[in-house]
């Protein structure tokens, strides 16, 4: 059998027996699920767990500090020939947007699309902004042992695959950060391609859902009489007894049968009750794929007996592979960071870290410590504990106490 869909012609077969392929990043449609369900990043975000997780991704990522430092050997220092750099990447990307808005439109197009694409503009040969573009509009491909991008523009709504429109670019136009790497090594998948027949299911069920509050057709109770009654008197009482409790505000009002009538509530059986257990099952799963504690989704109907400090620090065990492919794939442009060599940029190496100290932050009591510990040990100064805590600089904070309480004196006390 043939099934004619909007995006072409498709054999019955194919959508149960999972023969279809994993749709690379910015090809139109979705994937088809076992559950005869076309899953694209549209339909999937759709479901409560897959945008809470993405979110909470994107946003968590988006919010931690940007820092920029400058390699040379071992020692890293603050940037003395990347200022520029620093200022577009933690503050000012271009002139219409924030540097959180850049990153949170990069982390979420990772984990929704498996791959974030950001424009270079140029200006005498130099990058002065970072635009990002829509995945959804840009196939990547490997030509002739090159990556290439296809931009669609979005005049045709972004329906061809291959759109003879599009505007062929490289990786001198476009910085490309790619997610997850399976079979292909340069181009990156979606979770929500490879998850495709899990995220099917809960899509169906929450069709199924839907469609049972629209068109149920079970009765929330039946009133049962003795003998054959006409269609006019069933009418009148069912009429009679909906007008009398009927609606919220007429919900436990005393009920008075005679004749022999007799009403009885019809519960919700075992198959509703299976129902409802595999919703609570979708939302695990999509924990699972995008590496997020269920505790953090405020999700019931879960016996989570971990501490918030516990979720916070697998959180961020999750988080950071992602976060390194963003500081790698920016640390080895080469249109951003040029070489030293017949340019104005000497040889020092560019290191971008998400800063994630605030992120796996101990409570109050642990933290202050800690601080304690480090200070008495002779290895911390004043002022370094004075800058974890978003707190100004004091004056000799910078000195390193040179008898760490219990043990020997330093032998070169440390300033800076």
């Amino acid at each position: 059998m043939i099934l004619r869909g909007r995006d072409g012609d498709v054999e019955v077969r194919d959508l149960f027996e999972g023969v279809d392929r994993v749709p690379r990043p910015g090809e139109a449609g979705g994937a088809w699920s076992y559950a005869g369900r076309q899953v694209s990043f549209d339909e999937a975000s759709s479901l409560p767990a897959v945008m809470a997780c993405i979110r909470l991704r994107a946003e968590t990522a988006a919010s931690l500090p940007v820092r920029l430092f400058e390699q040379d050997g071992d020692q890293l220092q603050a940037p003395v020939n990347y200022k520029d750099q620093a200022a577009m990447l933690s503050r000012e990307p271009n002139s219409d947007m924030t540097a959180f808005h850049l990153w949170y439109h990069v982390f979420s197009s990772l984990d929704g699309w498996g791959g974030a694409y950001l424009l270079k503009a140029k200006a005498k040969g130099r990058v002065e902004s970072l635009y990002p573009l829509d995945p959804s509009r840009v196939i990547p491909r490997v030509e002739d042992g090159e990556l290439v991008f296809y931009v669609r523009n979005s005049a045709n709504g972004g329906r061809q695959p291959h759109d003879p429109k599009g505007t062929r670019l490289t990786r001198s136009d476009i910085l490309y950060i790619p997610g997850v790497l399976l079979n292909d090594p340069y181009i990156g998948v979606s979770p929500i391609a490879v998850h495709r027949h899990m995220l099917g299911n809960a899509l169906a069920q929450q069709e199924y859902a839907g469609r049972y509050y629209a068109n149920d057709g079970s009765p929330g109770g039946v009133i049962s009489v003795q003998g054959q009654l006409t269609k006019e008197k069933r009418d009148e009482i069912k009429e009679a007894w909906e007008a009398r409790h009927r609606s919220a505000s007429a919900s436990h009002r005393v009920a008075v049968l005679s004749g022999g009538a007799e009403f009885n509530t019809v519960g919700i059986n075992l198959r509703d009750a299976q129902f409802i257990e595999g919703q609570l099952s979708s939302t695990q799963d999509v924990c699972r794929i995008f590496g997020v504690p269920v505790g953090l989704l405020d999700a019931h109907g879960f016996s989570v007996r971990t501490t918030p400090e516990e979720d916070m620090s697998r959180f961020a065990l999750r988080l950071s592979p992602t976060l390194r492919r963003v500081e790698s794939a920016i640390e080895t442009d080469k249109d951003l960071f040029p070489d030293g060599s017949g340019s104005r940029f000497n040889d020092a190496d560019p290191v971008v870290r998400f800063d994630t100290n605030h992120l796996v932050r101990a409570d109050q009591a642990k933290r202050f410590a800690a601080y304690t510990a480090a200070r008495q040990g002779g290895w911390m100064s004043a002022n370094e504990i004075r800058a974890f805590e978003n707190l100004p600089p004091v004056e000799g904070g910078d000195e390193v106490q040179a008898t760490p309480v219990g043990g020997a004196p330093n032998p070169d006390p440390v300033t800076d």
